[in-house]
């Protein structure tokens, strides 16, 4: 607990300072008397609300307005009835009987009150201030008192050992008996800065700062009891805010220091800002708008009567334009920036942010147009406008099979590195993306039927467009026709992006035009073409046919080829023997 800390702390510290005594000095506070007798000195250990208190030497007790602490070997803390009390100690040094101020009376058994009867009339008794001492009051000056001799007064004012100082900048100016705030206009504020700091070889406690009720509060404080080391410091701030005109005082206590806090009040300035074309009052916190980065954000600003201005903030500048002043604010990156503005002892803090650019919409281009299989195309990035920065993004695409059981198409993928996505790169004035030093990037669609959709992610910015690889015949990509001894050879290259090819037919024609007999021979692959594309997870095949051949071969022109799957029948035409 708070006060036991700074009681114990006290007896540690009574090692090398004896303690006298402990007691209430009748301004709220509970004190120590320390050193010896006609040196005495009396820090305060409870700076406040403390309305009675007594003590053995063993054991302490205080009340405050609505608890009794006792101490003695810990603190407890028990409700109790309003008001101030007396009470007494037994022969061993305990706390035993408590008279309070409403007439209720009880004993203490150690961890708790007992009430018995209540009493007509509150007795009254000596206080106790420490072993063999008693605690006299009279005329509002304290003395000590031990049988047999005479009083002693007790100081109630330590000689403060810390020193005070107004911070103004970087400077330090020593505060003296009194201080003068900054003046301020009625239902505004001032504020000053203040440092403890302790110039002495051992560290100080600081049990109390307080300001008496008044227009001035502390604030960015230290809460006590705070222990400056030796050589350090503690700072806290005070803020004035007069609600009605004229001079008004108060006084600061720091421990035992007493510091007059005086202020008064000046005529507002009135200070406006230009906003939607309105002229209104400036608020603190204002915030003066949103911009892109790169963009010049001005304000206009009006003082009446005429003061000038302090600005302050990265990014902020002020001019003077006839009788306002102009605020500008730039930043180069994305940000929010902060300021302050001081006219006439008045600060305003200011707040400005900046965005991105928007980024332009993409358009993802084909160079034909359509997508279709066995392809290598050249994908294009149009923007719709020229990036005002450079960025960087991703292109990604996903295939989508026309049915399950045709499977994913390894073969569909960007070139040259076969993956399936690939970055890009906007450059600042530009409208077309670069990928790698290439306007482009080339896509292979692949030998399967399905949809190939390819995603825009430019920071955040997404764009989709999808093209749909339709079931198709098959496509013959590469043929070539021979002959050798006794033998004609066909050799075919083809796509089946359904992979449902099942007949294959061939007719060969003498030189003269003249169909060679048998004519057309027809063959059902459909079994050797399941097997493969099974195997193979790919729609691309290269066929070859040997026929065996009597007679001159010399007289062979020519062969047709006819190759069937789901779609239809493609035809090669007339393929050349040689």
């Amino acid at each position: 607990m708070r006060h036991f800390l700074l009681f114990f702390t006290l007896a540690t510290y009574a090692q090398t300072t004896p303690v006298a005594g402990i007691f209430h000095d009748g301004r709220g506070a509970l004190r120590s008397l320390q050193g010896t007798e006609g040196a005495w000195v009396a820090p305060i250990l409870v700076p406040s609300g403390v309305v009675s208190a007594g003590y053995s030497g063993k054991t302490l007790w205080y009340k405050t307005e609505s608890e009794l602490h006792v101490i003695s070997g810990e603190e407890i803390v028990v409700p109790a009835p309003a008001g101030p009390v007396v009470a007494k100690f037994n022969e061993t040094g305990d706390l035993s009987e408590i008279y309070f101020a409403s007439g209720e009376r009880a004993r203490w058994l150690g961890r708790g009150l007992e009430f018995v009867e209540s009493v007509d009339e509150v007795p009254s008794l000596p206080e106790d201030l420490g072993p063999g001492r008693l605690l006299i009051r009279r005329d509002g000056v304290l003395y000590a008192w031990s049988p047999g001799s005479a009083p002693v007064l007790v100081p109630l004012a330590e000689i403060p050992s810390f020193q005070l100082f107004s911070r103004a900048d970087e400077a330090e100016l020593p505060v003296g008996s009194a201080f003068l705030m900054p003046p301020s206009p009625v239902g505004e504020s001032s504020t000053a800065r203040f440092r403890i700091r302790n110039p002495t070889t051992n560290p100080i406690t600081i049990n109390r700062l307080s300001i008496d009720p008044s227009p001035f509060k502390t604030f960015d404080q230290f809460y006590p009891p705070a222990l400056i080391p030796s050589g350090g410091h503690a700072d806290f701030s005070v803020r004035f805010s007069p609600t009605e005109a004229g001079d008004v005082a108060s006084t600061l206590w720091i421990n035992d220091l007493q510091v007059k806090l005086q202020g008064g009040t000046v005529a507002a300035t009135s200070v406006e800002i230009l906003d939607d074309s309105v002229w209104k009052p400036l608020v603190s916190p204002f915030d003066l708008g949103t911009v892109e980065r790169r963009t010049t954000l001005t304000r206009r600003l009006r003082i009446t009567p005429d003061a000038p201005p302090t600005l302050a903030g990265t990014g902020f500048t002020l001019a003077v334009s006839d009788s306002e002043w102009l605020i500008s604010v730039y930043s180069d990156t994305a940000r929010t920036l902060s300021g302050t503005i001081q006219v006439a002892n008045r600060t305003f803090n200011l707040k400005a942010t900046f965005t991105e650019f928007p980024l332009p919409r993409p358009s993802i281009q084909p160079s034909s147009g359509t997508l279709t299989s066995g392809l290598q195309q050249k994908i294009v990035l149009q923007f719709a406008e020229p990036a005002k920065a450079t960025v960087l993004g991703l292109l990604k695409l996903v295939f989508t099979p026309r049915s399950s059981s045709l499977g994913d198409d390894p073969a569909i993928a960007f070139l040259p590195r076969m993956e399936r996505s690939v970055n890009f790169r906007l450059n600042e004035g530009s409208t077309v993306a670069e990928f790698g030093g290439s306007d482009f990037v080339l896509l292979q669609t692949g030998s399967t039927a399905g949809t190939i959709a390819l995603t825009v992610d430019l920071g955040g910015l997404a764009e989709h467009a999808s093209y749909r690889i339709d079931p198709a015949p098959i496509a013959i990509s590469a043929t070539k026709a021979s002959t050798s001894h006794s033998s004609a050879e066909v050799l075919l290259t083809g796509v089946d992006n359904t992979r449902t090819t099942d007949k294959i037919a061939f007719t060969f024609f003498h030189k003269d035009g003249h169909t060679v007999l048998p004519g057309r021979q027809e063959v059902d692959v459909s079994s050797s073409f399941k097997n493969y594309f099974e195997t193979s997870a790919t729609g691309t095949f290269q066929l070859r046919a040997t026929f065996s051949v009597t007679g001159d071969l010399t007289a062979l022109g020519g062969v047709d080829v006819e190759i069937t799957n789901s779609q239809g029948v493609t035809k090669s035409g007339r393929l050349p023997l040689n």
